[in-house]
């Protein structure tokens, strides 16, 4: 099969930054196979050589597995490489799942006949058929990324050809993940971040560990979207003039309240549109300039598309993105470095640091 990603020649964007070069520093929401989504984003931004301005990124879960392959490629001095590295793994990942077409299209179908299953609409999977494979334990295997961790290491590590290159590398990467611990004889989750020096293809894993956990040297790690997604921190603190947050979760309409992640922390709940209340934390105490890709999303569509990693999904998040990224370049591009083109609503003033650490009873 042909690379199932269209490129385009790459055309430098000559207004962006025209009070001095920006320091961008990105930020990559995790959301399952909806990453393939900030894929095609990342693919715009590199069309326009925006990827050379990047000094800073993070990501959780998908977005960590976009995010060590873009550090990879801007740590090595070539940006315009972080496109193709990228889209490479995701079309890895539509390959891997045709076999798993057949199977979806086969449990819409039986959903319309049989009395006991709801129906469910591309690109939703039927409720009960994924609940039957979690309780069997074939959840991992049918849903690929983000479920089994040798799948996601052995993908990472094709994407990535050197991880020395991204620990001892000047472009600031970190990747969120969720530790399980015990506090006072209960179960808890605490934010974990790798930085540099300790991402490979486990902090990756551990990052994107939707079902179970994954371990490091015996410490156990679930999804990174339970405590950050994606972390803010370092955007947040660090010498940057503009954060750029690729995001997968709708933007909210209504006014915001200004709060961190760690206070939206709940058990076995990902942080998603919660996520943009932090957005507005960092809008109204920090002066750096404040951008917004978000995905667009159909109001038929549920968690389950998520799930989802049919090749005609993959490739549709894809482009999807492709076209955000361009149609926010052709509007915003020339505000780098200069001003936000995030402003959201806030409903209330505060004060609040983010470099608290979080940990929420499991």
């Amino acid at each position: 099969m042909h690379n199932i990603f269209t490129r385009s020649a790459t055309n430098d964007y000559p207004q962006c930054g025209s009070m001095g070069t920006p320091r961008i520093f990105l930020a990559l929401q995790g959301g399952g196979s909806h990453g393939a989504f900030t894929a095609g984003v990342l693919q715009a931004l590199g069309e326009h050589n925006l990827l050379k301005h990047v000094t800073g990124i993070s990501g959780t879960s998908a977005g960590a597995f976009n995010a060590a392959p873009l550090s990879y490629a801007l740590n090595i001095g070539r940006p315009e490489l972080a496109p193709q590295l990228i889209n490479n793994a995701w079309d890895r990942v539509a390959k891997d799942s045709r076999s798993l077409s057949l199977m979806h299209s086969f449990a819409r179908a039986s959903a319309h006949i049989n009395p006991f299953l709801s129906p469910a609409r591309y690109p939703n999977l039927p409720r009960q058929y994924v609940d039957q494979l979690k309780d069997s334990g074939h959840l991992a295997s049918a849903l690929r990324l983000g479920s089994q961790s040798g799948d996601i290491k052995k993908r990472i590590n094709a994407a990535v050809p050197d991880w020395d290159v991204i620990k001892n590398g000047p472009i600031r990467t970190v990747i969120a993940a969720t530790e399980m611990g015990r506090e006072n004889n209960m179960p808890v989750m605490r934010e974990k971040l790798f930085y540099n020096t300790e991402i490979d293809a486990r902090a990756i894993a551990a990052s994107a560990a939707l079902i179970g956990t994954h371990r490091i040297n015996g410490i156990k790690y679930k999804d990174g979207g339970y405590t950050n997604n994606p972390p803010l921190q370092d955007a947040a603190q660090g010498d940057y003039t503009d954060i750029l947050a690729i995001m997968l979760s709708k933007m909210p309409t209504a006014p915001l309240t200004p709060q961190t992640q760690a206070e939206h922390h709940r058990a076995h709940k990902f942080l998603h549109a919660e996520v943009y209340s932090e957005l507005a934390l960092i809008r109204q105490t920090n002066h750096k300039n404040l951008h917004v890709i978000a995905m667009e999303h159909e109001d038929h569509w549920d968690e389950t598309s998520k799930m989802n990693s049919e090749e005609k999904w993959i490739n549709d998040l894809h482009n999807r993105g492709l076209e955000a990224g361009r149609r926010w370049i052709r509007q915003h591009a020339h505000n780098l470095g200069i001003a936000s083109t995030y402003n959201p609503v806030i409903d209330s003033v505060r004060d609040c640091h983010l470099d608290k650490p979080a940990h929420i009873v499991a």
